[in-house]
């Protein structure tokens, strides 16, 4: 299988990756969503050992950005995942990524575990903005929607979708997926360290599957 698949949607031409983002070529631009950074921080404040999953995710979003030399990173909301922000510790770890991509342009387009926050650290240097953000005929969000034929094409995030894979009677696999329905594209979520609910997609709607470093259309009921 492929680690990427390019898709046509509503006109719009995008690269659909298997480390859960998307490539817009024609803008050079990365969408992803839900990172929810501090998420880790928050269960240790409860007396949960959880390892801290930042660094990764930032090596992969690195990898992501030079392989495809992105200009733009647009984050579909749940940047944070605590409305009161992020540990000092992981503030430094996020600057000092922050640091080895100068050039890049960041935009968090607001989310529901984003919007109590009032200020992102001024050195991530992260436009924030609420929901919706137009971008040429791409329509950037945090919650998914239906939405009419002669809408331009929305990507969206929040629902975390993981897809139920069957083998036979008894062997099921839980694939992290994009989920394409009445045209609005949600993402899997980006970050290491959140679960997801499995989707039912109609006969009408399109699903990808991510499996480590591979991407695969798969069917829906008819």
């Amino acid at each position: 299988m492929p680690s990427s698949i390019p898709v046509k949607l509503r006109d719009v031409t995008l690269e659909l990756l298997a480390d859960r983002a998307i490539f817009w070529p024609d803008q050079r631009t990365l969408f992803v969503a839900d990172l929810h950074w501090g998420k880790a921080g928050t269960f240790r404040h409860f007396g949960i050992p959880v390892p801290e999953t930042a660094s990764p995710d930032l090596n992969r979003l690195s990898d992501l950005i030079s392989q495809h030399q992105a200009t733009h990173l647009v984050v579909l909301g749940d940047l944070t995942h605590h409305h009161t922000g992020v540990d000092p510790q992981l503030v430094d770890i996020i600057t000092r990524w922050r640091r080895t991509h100068p050039q890049l342009r960041i935009s968090l387009v607001r989310g529901n575990h984003d919007r109590h926050l009032k200020n992102l650290p001024d050195e991530w240097q992260i436009e924030s903005v609420p929901a919706p953000v137009a971008l040429k005929n791409v329509v950037c969000q945090h919650e998914p929607a239906v939405f009419s034929d002669d809408h331009p094409l929305v990507l969206a995030g929040h629902l975390h979708p993981r897809v139920e894979l069957q083998e036979g009677y008894t062997h099921r696999v839980k694939c992290h997926g994009f989920w394409y329905s009445q045209g609005c594209l949600v993402l899997p979520a980006f970050s290491s360290f959140v679960d997801g609910g499995i989707v039912k997609p109609s006969a009408n709607d399109r699903v990808w599957v991510t499996f480590e470093d591979q991407i695969l259309e798969v069917p829906t009921r008819r």
